[in-house]
């Protein structure tokens, strides 16, 4: 029965907005660290996008490519950037933050699944292109 109370007191915490003195200090300390982390996102985005823009000439649908990638990367910092910002004003809005880190973590998932993805069929493609060359193509 213990657990079930406990259940109901975090669920009305969530419910009314409400959160812990432990919780809030704990979202203070890591919107810091979010904050850091999103203004590398974009910053490294930002000058990947641009030495992208440099190799325009040679591959266009690689720099179109990376682009999109670069723009989905600042995208997502700039997701981490509003739950920074929300949380250091202190008006934490927890349906704001529970749908930003949703789509944070939505994304980040989808770009892990294509990565694996895209790294087997490298994997793939390096295999057979030495096997070719070692039986002389």
């Amino acid at each position: 029965m213990e657990n079930l109370d406990e259940y109901n007191q975090d669920n009305e915490l969530i419910n009314n907005g409400n959160l812990s003195p432990t919780a809030k200090e704990n979202l203070h300390n890591s919107a810091v660290w979010v904050k850091i982390i999103a203004i590398v996102g974009i910053v490294g985005s930002g000058i990947g996008a641009i030495f992208s823009l440099i190799l325009i000439f040679t591959s266009p649908a690689t720099v179109i490519f990376n682009l999109a990638f670069y723009a989905l990367f600042i995208y997502v910092s700039m997701l981490l950037l509003n739950v920074s910002k929300s949380i250091e004003r202190g008006s934490l809005n927890m349906d704001a933050f529970a749908e930003n880190f949703l789509k944070y973590y939505k994304i980040i998932a989808i770009m892990t699944i294509v990565g694996i993805v895209l790294s087997i069929f490298a994997v793939i493609f390096a295999a057979s292109f030495a096997t070719s060359m070692i039986n002389g193509f």
